[in-house]
């Protein structure tokens, strides 16, 4: 799955179809649902995530009601050089998600 996730944003970022970027801490980044892949993150949002989160966290209450995502992938440049834009690295943040994977 993995390997077929990456080749699908490879080429999605080939073709040069226009795409969100998931936050404004990178410019690398790539909301997967608007490459047509919203239903596969649905079903492993519902079927894994989901329940991993409600067996690992039963006292909290929000991890009963996991019913929407926003998926995206970031890639980060492994040098810098003349072309850096930013994103090498995630700098510290806080996340407003009840999980992140």
């Amino acid at each position: 799955f993995c390997n077929a996730l990456i080749d699908e944003v490879d080429a999605f970022d080939l073709s040069k179809l226009p795409c969100r970027r998931p936050n404004t801490m990178n410019k690398l980044g790539l909301v997967v649902n608007d490459m047509g892949l919203e239903p596969i993150m649905t079903c492993i949002l519902e079927r894994l995530v989901a329940p991993m989160c409600k067996a690992l966290y039963p006292e909290e209450e929000i991890c009963s009601a996991l019913d929407h995502h926003h998926s995206f992938v970031v890639r980060y440049r492994t040098k810098t050089g003349d072309n850096d834009d930013g994103s090498s690295g995630l700098d510290m943040h806080h996340d407003a998600s009840e999980a992140t994977l």
